[in-house]
């Protein structure tokens, strides 16, 4: 099992990543100032990021627990 890796400004709607707290599918993303991007979830919680960051995109079959 090969999990790609994403940087945070290269997050698109629909991404399911994997956290450490737990798995969240991305709903939105909006770049903020200084190399910063606002997440949206799937359950409405947003969250500020740096870009330099790189998370774990879930494949569908991976996504379960």
């Amino acid at each position: 099992m090969s999990v790609p890796l994403k940087r945070v400004d290269e997050l698109q709607p629909g991404d399911k990543i994997r956290m450490q707290i737990g798995h969240a599918t991305v709903v939105g993303t909006e770049p903020l100032d200084e190399d910063r991007t606002l997440l949206t979830f799937l359950y409405g919680t947003k969250r500020p990021a740096d870009n330099c960051v790189t998370v774990d995109v879930l494949d569908d079959d991976e996504w379960g627990w």
